[in-house]
């Protein structure tokens, strides 16, 4: 799927897998702090070097506006 990151202005693809044309929630995937287990889910983030310095956040170019 394609997911439109806003605080970047950038497109990230993700990856879900499924089973019989659903989404499939099972799966051994953890994130620690977080109750149970659950499939794993890959983002890649496209055409995005240089649009942040260390977090998230709108570009100079936009706030100016």
């Amino acid at each position: 799927m394609r997911i439109f990151v806003e605080s970047i202005w950038r497109i990230a693809i993700g990856q879900v897998p499924t089973s019989d044309g659903a989404a499939s929630y099972s799966g051994q995937a953890r994130i620690d702090g977080l109750p149970g287990c659950g499939t794993p889910l890959v983002v890649q983030f496209k055409h995005i070097a240089g649009s942040s310095c260390g977090a998230f956040r709108r570009p100079a170019w936009l706030s100016r506006r």
